[in-house]
């Protein structure tokens, strides 16, 4: 597991759920379901489908086009965006646009990223490219997941195993930005001044709309996976951090009663925020120091900017930054996590845990 740590950081039951397993077959190296013979893959080809879209057949947006949120008045309040802060800048992304783009190219304070989105297994993940390449969409599947290339090389990469699966560059993980999904309504009120990306796209699409019907609220899948399990319904949104060998997922429920919970995943400890009204799960590394509930506590009125704090007096916002307090401008560590579809989860990982107080 490769993730890049842009921000610096100054009694529990675990459901290990075991899931059905459906067998698959390994195709002969160099066999492909989209155009000719490749190199090999470093996945089951034979789990590697086609989409119906062909290579841009969804296409990229590579020149995104940024209005200030507070100048945005079309967007359903219960929409949600994806928020990434490059250095003292804020940027969302709203899942709207996404789901008929599903790759944002962009660059903010001097870093070259792209925004990763899969509509179909519901995660988000932000893609560190260093200036050495853009992202399009293969219109390959894997799991049902999304598997962009790279247009240096070609080479394809699965967004939820964050690799090249296939090419020149395959084996190869690639740096990954921290990044907050949220609803649409708390972001604007909270990050008036963030850089909102708007439907001026270049394409002439129905951002209005869903692209995928009821897809969301029932459990039938598009494509087939490798593993199913119905402990939780299928397509409810969970966090999920993936640490050594271990990927624990947490839900909404776990923050009814606060807004917070310290864990250990892999042995480390973890500082894990949540809001369901916000739509909001976030997770963080914690120092031994502070890994314990009694050090932290909500704020009276909390919001996004000013969601937690600890008992030294410091106040974080939902990106783990101190807003207030002794160490102003120091930043928690993110852990290496995104929200996603349940059935993803179990579809890329043999054992899950779940989350349980």
């Amino acid at each position: 597991m490769c993730y890049k740590r842009v921000w610096m950081m100054v009694g529990i039951v675990v459901l290990s759920v075991s899931c059905r397993e459906e067998p698959i077959e390994v195709a002969p190296a160099g066999t492909t379901t989209n155009g000719p013979a490749t190199p090999e893959w470093l996945i089951p080809v034979t789990s590697v489908v086609d989409g119906g879209t062909g290579r841009d057949g969804i296409p990229s947006i590579d020149d995104p086009k940024f209005r200030r949120a507070r100048d945005i008045s079309s967007m359903p309040d219960f929409e949600f965006v994806v928020a990434v802060k490059v250095g003292d800048e804020v940027r969302a992304y709203p899942h709207n646009i996404l789901n008929w783009h599903e790759i944002v190219n962009d660059k903010a304070a001097g870093a070259y990223f792209a925004v990763t989105y899969c509509p179909l297994t519901g995660t988000t993940l932000v893609w560190d490219s260093e200036e050495e390449t853009t992202f399009g969409v293969s219109g390959l599947l894997y799991n049902s997941n999304l598997i962009p290339y790279d247009r240096s090389t070609i080479s394809h990469w699965s967004q939820m195993l964050n690799q090249s699966v296939q090419g020149v560059r395959a084996g190869r993980e690639i740096l990954r930005m921290p990044a907050v999904e949220l609803r649409w309504i708390d972001f604007k009120r909270d990050f008036p001044d963030a850089r909102v990306l708007t439907t001026d796209t270049g394409f002439d699409r129905n951002y209005n709309s869903y692209p995928y019907g009821t897809y969301r609220v029932t459990d039938d899948l598009l494509f087939p996976v490798s593993r199913t399990d119905d402990r939780i319904f299928a397509k409810d949104r969970v966090h999920g951090i993936q640490l050594a060998d271990v990927t624990r997922v947490y839900q909404f429920s776990d923050f009814d009663e606060q807004p917070y919970l310290i864990d250990q995943v892999g042995g480390v400890d973890v500082l894990v925020l949540g809001s369901r009204s916000s739509g909001v799960i976030n997770s963080f590394f914690v120092s031994e120091a502070l890994a314990s509930e009694d050090l932290w506590m909500a704020p009276e009125q909390p919001s996004l900017r000013r969601f937690i704090q600890d008992v030294r007096g410091n106040t974080y916002d939902i990106f783990g930054e101190v807003v207030a307090g002794p160490d102003l401008g120091g930043v928690l560590d993110a852990t290496p996590s995104y929200m996603g579809f349940y059935f993803a989860w179990v579809a890329f990982n043999r054992r899950l845990e779940i989350y349980r107080r």
